[in-house]
């Protein structure tokens, strides 16, 4: 198992892509919104942490981000 943020959207991503045949924009929507939580990571943080440092708590305040700044 990798400890790369990166390693783990792109494995990710390839899943979805080749094991799920998920469609082209589904896809991309899903890399879409992992770029954004990569950029609220690295705010936050002011470096990207890697998967062992991202803690539940970054994931509520990144889900209330959403909330506030995009009205999701």
């Amino acid at each position: 198992m990798t400890n790369s943020l990166t390693d783990a959207v792109k494995n990710f991503l390839s899943v979805l892509s080749v094991e799920r045949n998920l469609a082209k924009r589904t896809v991309k929507a899903y890399e879409h919104d992992l770029h954004i939580l990569r950029r609220f990571l690295e705010k936050r943080h002011k470096t990207l942490p890697q998967l062992s440092h991202i803690k539940l708590e970054d994931l509520r305040l990144f889900l209330a981000s959403l909330q506030v700044e995009s009205g999701y």
